[in-house]
């Protein structure tokens, strides 16, 4: 509930803010600074001995912060141009994604229940990428365009009917092999 605020929020923000995107990320990346500034001072540290740039030395501690910086930015200007429901639909994607890479990548079996989740993701953000937005940005659509809406609904609500199934299906096989 607060994460749905907080993005609805952030991107009413962005849009409807007069300060350009470059400041209001300045503002916002500055104020992260100070508030971890103040949670190291007040002790929040996982040790004493340390100091405030230890382990900064590190290549790979420098790729992470620099693509989550990466990441910052790209995720405003989802929130500035495309809203929170874009950029909701956005982390669904790469989530499917990074699981479709896992299997093929890493070796991480691709289940049933993996593949229906990433195939309910791919055609739910297709779909609002081609009905829900034609839908919303024209205000008026024919008959045949609101049986495409509610096909398609009816299609997404079947995915995840299916992808919730056979998640409680493996969840419930493999806690029955797992119990003495």
């Amino acid at each position: 509930m607060i994460t749905a605020f907080s993005s609805v929020f952030n991107a009413r923000m962005l849009q409807k803010g007069d300060l350009p995107l470059n400041v209001q990320n300045a503002l916002l990346y500055s104020q992260g600074f100070v508030f971890n500034l103040i949670a190291y001072n007040l002790g929040f540290t996982p040790s004493k001995v340390t100091g405030f740039f230890t382990g900064y030395d590190d290549i790979n501690v420098m790729l992470v912060l620099l693509s989550q910086s990466l990441m910052g930015i790209a995720i405003s200007l989802v929130y500035k141009y495309g809203g929170a429901v874009v950029k909701t639909l956005a982390t669904g994607a790469q989530a499917a994604l990074l699981t479709i890479a896992d299997g093929m990548f890493f070796g991480v079996p691709l289940g049933p229940g993996r593949i229906s989740g990433a195939v309910t993701v791919f055609v739910a953000s297709h779909l609002y990428f081609t009905v829900a937005l034609k839908e919303k940005s024209s205000g008026e659509y024919n008959e045949a365009e609101a049986n495409k809406c509610q096909y398609a609904r009816r299609l997404v609500g079947a995915l995840a009917l299916l992808s919730l199934l056979l998640a409680s299906s493996i969840v419930f096989t493999y806690g029955q092999t797992a119990s003495p």
